[in-house]
């Protein structure tokens, strides 16, 4: 295993969301050396840390999100393929799921310690919380199913069928919906969060692969891997507001509440 061998270049783009004729964007980047083959990122705002999962390493790298530099490395099973990751930031959890084993991974965000890990599918992927029930959604690629789990009793509550390739998995903590992309179909899933029951769905005109929602302004952000932009959904009315154009291949997309910057 070799813990530096990777790059993660973080790309910062600022929307300015005045309602909507325009949009202002300004972006900045910056690296820190991770693992191998790092393929996603979260943050736990109140300990101002990074997390980001090694897929080839089976390691997690705690970047010090003000200064930019690792400050501590969490290696998991040698079997281990960490995918994707999600951070409770209430409880400081850090859930990491596998897309190889189909096991999800609990971490101690403040000791860096494994909690538990529980073999919940046949291929994780996607994963994200909601912190006021403590819900944590999470995509199988296999089963084409959203797994629904408690993690204060750390069991599955249900499953719900969606369509193939649920490549990504948002939670609006606001309004407790739930929005999964399948990325071989025109087709974003919207789930009840108080029912888990499926409740409609969105066509976004593209192949949807990431998903992003900002909270304030009840817009979801949608990327597509063969498109050069960003698709913007006002989700009181399932519209497409406009389209940001970005370089072609854009996936992994993630909104800070607090000020807006996606």
């Amino acid at each position: 295993k070799y813990a530096y061998t990777g790059i993660i270049a973080l790309s910062i783009m600022i929307f300015g969301m005045t309602v909507f004729p325009g949009v202002n964007a300004a972006s900045f980047e910056d690296t820190v050396l991770v693992g191998d083959f790092p393929r996603d990122v979260d943050f736990d705002y109140a300990l101002n840390n990074l997390y980001v999962p090694n897929y080839e390493s089976g390691s997690i790298s705690v970047i010090d999100s003000n200064n930019m530099i690792i400050k501590d490395t969490i290696f998991l099973d040698d079997s281990s393929n960490p995918t994707k990751i999600v951070v409770d930031s209430n409880r400081h959890l850090v859930f990491v799921s596998d897309k190889i084993s189909g096991v999800l991974t609990i971490l101690d965000g403040v000791t860096g310690g494994v909690i538990d890990s529980i073999k919940i599918g046949d291929s994780l992927w996607a994963l994200d919380i909601n912190e006021t029930t403590g819900k944590l959604y999470v995509s199988d690629l296999v089963k084409n199913e959203i797994s629904i789990i408690d993690t204060v009793n750390l069991e599955i509550i249900s499953s719900i069928n969606v369509k193939a390739s649920p490549w990504d998995v948002v939670v609006n903590q606001k309004t407790n919906m739930v929005y999964v992309a399948s990325g071989t179909s025109e087709t974003i899933h919207v789930i009840d969060g108080t029912t888990d029951r499926l409740i409609g769905e969105i066509n976004p005109g593209v192949k949807p692969w990431g998903l992003s929602i900002n909270e304030k302004s009840n817009v979801l952000y949608v990327s597509s891997w063969d498109s050069n932009s960003i698709t913007v959904i006002d989700l009181s009315n399932a519209q497409v507001l406009y389209e940001i154009p970005v370089i072609p291949g854009a996936w992994q997309m993630t909104t800070n509440q607090n000020n807006g910057v996606t």
